[in-house]
C-alpha cells in the first residue's frame, strides 16, 4: 500500500475536524454576544422600570403632602420616566407598558383618592417585575395589571377597616 493514501486521508480528517472546530468557535461567539446584548436589555429594563416607581412614588408623596408648587417638577420626571421606559421596550410590549404606565400616571391627580394612586403604583410595581422577569410579554402585560390593580384596592380596604378599628 502506498503511504500516500494513508497520509491524504489523515489530512482530510484533521481538516474537517478544523472546520467544525471552526464552526463551533463562531457559534458560541456569536451566542455569547447575542446573551450579553440581552443581559444588557433586561438591565436597562430594571434600570428604567426603578426610574419610573421612584418618580412615581416621589409624586405621589408630594401629592399626600400637598406639597402643590413641587407636582409639576414631579410629574415631568414621571412622564420622562414613562417615556424611557417605553422607548427602549421591545415593540410587542409597547402597548402594554402604555397601557399601565398611563393609568398609574393619571391616578396621581388631586381629583383622585390617594389610596387608588398608591395601589396603582403598587400594582404597577408587580406587573413590572413580571415584565423585567420575562414572565410577562406583549399583551399579558395590560391583563396582569387588572388583577393587581384588585389585589391591591383589596390589600388598602382591608387596612382602611384595620385602621377604622383600632
Amino acid at each position: 500500500m502506498d503511504p500516500l493514501f494513508p497520509a491524504l486521508v489523515g489530512a482530510g480528517i484533521g481538516l474537517i475536524g478544523a472546520v467544525i472546530g471552526a464552526a463551533a468557535t463562531a457559534f458560541v461567539g456569536a451566542m455569547t454576544i447575542r446573551a450579553r446584548r440581552r443581559d444588557a436589555e433586561m438591565a436597562q429594563r430594571r434600570r428604567d422600570s426603578v426610574a419610573l416607581l421612584d418618580a412615581l412614588v416621589h409624586y405621589v408623596k408630594a401629592r399626600r403632602a400637598n406639597q402643590w408648587q413641587a407636582i409639576p417638577d414631579l410629574h415631568s420626571i414621571a412622564v420622562v420616566a414613562v417615556e424611557r421606559l417605553l422607548i427602549s421596550a421591545p415593540p410587542r410590549d409597547f402597548d402594554g407598558l402604555q397601557r399601565v404606565t398611563r393609568f398609574a400616571l393619571e391616578s396621581i391627580n388631586p381629583d383622585t383618592n390617594p389610596n387608588l394612586a398608591a395601589a396603582g403604583i403598587e400594582a404597577s410595581t408587580v406587573v413590572l417585575r413580571g415584565w423585567c422577569q420575562g414572565r410577562l410579554k406583549g399583551d399579558a402585560i395590560a391583563d396582569a395589571y387588572g388583577p393587581a390593580l384588585e389585589v391591591q384596592l383589596d390589600a388598602a380596604e382591608a387596612r382602611a377597616r384595620e385602621g377604622s378599628r383600632e
